[in-house]
């Protein structure tokens, strides 16, 4: 049984995350939300726009940072497959001295 990783799509895929933590970090939808106040002024719903603005705010920070750590991870694993690889390459094909032989 055996299994193979295609580095590139790991890597494609944390260009993906990278670009959708960019787009979300740029929504202005809480502060639009907080624009909907002037409309209702002294309404009982005023403290609430602004809960729900601050609460909605904070929820696409931490998005925006789970994403890019995704992001991160994704390298990672991308980076750690490029090196076993490279090993196992090595250890094959040889380096210096040939490849290795059981004695």
């Amino acid at each position: 049984m055996g299994f193979e990783v295609q580095v590139q799509d790991l890597r494609d895929s944390a260009d993906a995350a990278r670009e959708a933590a960019a787009v979300v970090r740029g929504t202005d939808a809480p502060e639009a939300l907080r624009g909907a106040r002037a409309g209702m002024p002294g309404a009982d719903a005023v403290p609430l726009v602004e809960a729900v603005a601050d609460s909605w705010e904070d929820a696409v920070q931490e998005w925006v940072r789970s994403a890019r750590r995704y992001a991160r991870g994704l390298d990672t694993a991308a980076d750690r497959y490029e090196a076993d690889d490279a090993a196992a390459r090595q250890a094959f094909t040889g380096g210096p001295g040939g490849p290795h032989r059981p004695r």
